[in-house]
């Protein structure tokens, strides 16, 4: 002879589904990582580092060919070194200002390391 199980429906392993069921779950209006905005800002940024990578490059290339002495070269040299660095500098704090803007912890100082 089969045995029916006993049918309790305020059983909580019962209940708590049927909760479930009836919530909905929706995405925050403004939500706390969004993944493809931030892939979408940082890839932008990039472009846009890239074309000022290349017009410097350009740039440095008409000045070389412009030079006469080894003095020149040294001088046209160290200008070129000094402007990749700022330039590097302020693209990487541009990139870090997004990731730290998506991630919460808003804007810093320049003077704090990114990770303190």
């Amino acid at each position: 002879m089969r045995r029916e199980p006993a049918k309790n429906t305020n059983s909580p392993f019962t209940e708590r589904p049927r909760q479930m069921e009836s919530q909905s779950f929706e995405s925050p209006k403004t939500p706390f990582f969004n993944p493809l905005q931030i892939g979408q800002e940082l890839s932008s940024k990039m472009i846009e580092f890239s074309g000022a990578n290349v017009s410097a490059a350009l740039n440095f290339a008409v000045k070389l060919s412009s030079v006469r002495s080894p003095g020149d070269f040294t001088n046209i040299l160290a200008n070129h070194a000094s402007d990749n660095l700022k330039m590097l500098t302020e693209e990487l704090e541009e990139l870090s200002s997004i990731i730290r803007k998506s991630s919460g912890m808003g804007e810093r100082s320049r003077d704090t390391p990114l990770g303190s």
